[in-house]
Parts: C-alpha cells; sequence; structure tokens
C-alpha cells in the first residue's frame, strides 16, 4: 500500500465530517444514528481510506470530493490522500 499524506487525510475526515454532519441534519430518516455517532462514523470510514476499505459513493462522500474538488472515484481520494491530487 503506498504511503498517505497525514494532512491530506485529515483534510479529507474533516471535510467528510462537516458533509455527513449536513446530510444527516438534512435526511435524519436517511441514516440509522444520530449527530451523536458522526464523529465516530467519519473516522471509521476515513481510516479505511489507506487501505481502499471504503465506500466512495455514499451520498456524504459525494458531497466530500465535491467540496475538495477532486473526482469522486476510488483512485482520486486514494490519489488526494497519497498527495498526488
Amino acid at each position: 500500500m503506498p504511503a498517505f499524506n497525514r494532512s491530506k487525510l485529515d483534510e479529507l475526515r474533516h471535510v467528510y465530517g462537516s458533509c455527513l454532519t449536513i446530510k444527516v441534519m438534512a435526511h435524519p430518516d436517511k441514516y440509522c444514528y444520530g449527530l451523536d455517532k458522526v464523529n465516530s462514523v467519519a473516522d471509521r470510514i476515513v481510516s479505511g481510506v489507506p487501505s481502499g476499505n471504503f465506500i466512495h459513493d455514499s451520498d456524504a462522500m459525494v458531497a466530500t470530493c465535491a467540496a475538495l474538488g477532486i473526482p469522486n472515484t476510488r483512485k482520486a481520494i486514494k490519489s488526494f490522500i497519497q498527495g498526488s491530487l
């Protein structure tokens, strides 16, 4: 597994957490957890990115990629955390 840039992973985590919070607030009926669980969910999802074990096409990840200005693909997300995007 290629090395990842810790600051890029932290940036992804921050933006993903914000996007997930917005999504849960806007559509609480779509999520099986509330705002109190957003941080732990975000930590779990983003921790899987370096290994490729993550969901790239969720509403929150789509919004995250849009906010970061990167394509919503596994390859682009992994390239982002490696510092190549």
